[in-house]
């Protein structure tokens, strides 16, 4: 449904550690119906796909170097002093309007310290913290800790320490892989030179390291065998049950989630261990599969008739269980965050509920000029299309347009501001107001952070995209 992933084929005959995944002996024979494999098999993909969505993501980031979306080993940075386009298709729905930087953590062995350099205040800049379930386990930066920077001591699920001396603030994390996505406002087209110097500020040590206990800094963490991502049929149950099964060994089980993990177990579904369909019937198996692929259809489902992020990301507390938004969020926009930090407002279809088609259509955006989405920070609207979730190449280069270019845009006589969504020039004189689009089917995000009270209660109302009529 999405486009095919990057890696090689999955090899089941993997001499594989103990830390990877188990062997064991051939499966035995499952006696449930297919009635009960397809209805445990659809509730394990609800439960499953953020995380095995997580470990598309950190394979190719963090463990295949050979992947054109390599970006360093764990517990290292990788700063990008550039926004993001139509080459960084790895996540879906990505954003251009923060330089990101990059760092997948490993806390099996010890505690990281990350520490943020103190920057200007009319500057938006993040750290977010997110681990194996997807959850959104916290924040460092702007919104909670100001733009003074500071050093922050992230914890994993077996450190028991001291904090040290010069710890702003501790972050627990109930996984021991994690993923911290660091995000830093560009303010214009000149700006990258700043953002560069910013991002060289972003420091990640172990907690070893930062307390200079030189003899601890090179200890060993036994090796992964890590299941490699397959290019082909990543969503068949023998290579998307592995991937979760890798995964949930280093994800503890949280108590009320203790009876469905249980149930899991019954088509094997265990941490740790080789998915193994050879003890079902060839019926099992179809009803296996039928399972992830009608989830996953359900999940678009749902995603296409949804407005906007509200509710999508947030903490185990907040999201109460709900493997459904859960999925929604990392089919629509993995890793986005909580609508405290950031608002995803998205254009996927018109009243009429036909899906937008810059290939058939010219559109237009207005804004009255007191009725642009009222934010603390900055607000983006960004092109995508539809099929590949990436953004378009274009002749301008130009992938968003943002409140940054409000002193460019051209007003009408009352001060609004029309914006041109089509997929060839409105004419030189409205260039300035034009985001290009793709030659067929497209959508836009509009993306608020630090929204308003206004945004989050719903009482702004988003403009609707409109066919140009005169163009």
């Amino acid at each position: 449904m999405k486009k095919a992933y990057s890696g090689i084929v999955l090899m089941l005959t993997l001499l594989l550690t103990v830390t990877g995944l188990n062997q064991g002996t051939a499966a035995s024979k499952v006696s449930l119906t297919k009635d009960e494999i397809y209805k445990i098999s659809k509730e394990a993909t609800m439960y499953g796909y953020p995380t095995v969505e997580f470990y598309r993501i950190m394979y190719q980031q963090a463990i295949n170097t050979s992947d054109s979306q390599y970006k360093a080993p764990f517990n290292q940075i990788k700063n990008i002093a550039e926004a993001a386009g139509p080459k960084d298709n790895g996540i879906q729905t990505i954003n251009a309007d923060t330089p990101y930087s990059y760092l997948w953590l490993d806390l099996r062995n010890d505690a990281i310290v990350i520490t943020l350099p103190k920057i200007e205040k009319n500057r938006y800049y993040s750290a977010q913290i997110i681990d194996s379930y997807t959850y959104d386990v916290d924040y460092l930066g702007t919104r909670k800790d100001g733009n003074d920077g500071g050093s922050f001591l992230i914890t994993g699920t077996k450190w028991n320490g001291k904090v040290p001396a010069g710890i702003k603030r501790t972050v627990k994390v109930n996984t021991d892989f994690v993923y911290v996505i660091f995000r830093t406002q560009l303010l214009n087209e000149k700006d990258l030179s700043n953002v560069s110097k910013i991002q060289t500020g972003y420091k990640v040590q172990t907690l070893d390291e930062y307390l200079g206990n030189t003899a601890n800094v090179n200890k060993k963490v036994s090796i992964i065998n890590w299941p490699p991502i397959s290019k082909e049929g990543e969503l068949k149950p023998e290579n998307f049950y592995n991937y979760l099964n890798t995964m949930l060994q280093f994800m503890p089980e949280y108590p009320d989630e203790k009876t469905l993990r249980a149930e899991f177990a019954k088509i094997g579904i265990i941490p740790g261990k080789i998915f193994d369909m050879s003890g079902m019937t060839p019926d099992q198996q179809k009803a296996m599969a039928q399972g992830i692929e009608d989830a996953l259809k359900e999940i678009k489902t749902k995603l296409e008739a949804s407005p906007d992020s509200k509710g999508f990301f947030g903490t185990k507390e907040t999201l109460k269980n709900n493997y459904m938004i859960k999925s929604m969020a990392a089919m629509g926009g993995l890793f986005g965050n909580i609508e405290e930090e950031a608002m995803y407002i998205f254009y996927l279809k018109g009243s009429d509920g036909v899906i937008y088609n810059a290939g058939k259509n010219n559109y237009i955006l207005h804004f009255d000029k007191d009725k642009l989405p009222p934010v603390k920070a900055f607000w983006s609207i960004t092109m995508y299309e539809k099929e590949s979730y990436a953004m378009v190449e274009n002749p301008l280069k130009r992938y968003l347009v943002n409140s940054a270019m409000i002193p460019d845009f051209k007003k009408d006589k009352n001060g609004g501001i029309d914006i041109y969504i089509q997929k060839t020039s409105p004419g030189k004189n409205l260039e300035s107001n034009w985001l290009p689009a793709p030659n067929g089917e497209f959508y836009l995000v509009l993306r608020a952070y630090l929204p308003d009270k206004a945004l989050i209660d719903g009482s702004w109302q988003k403009p609707e995209l409109q066919i140009n009529k005169n163009k």
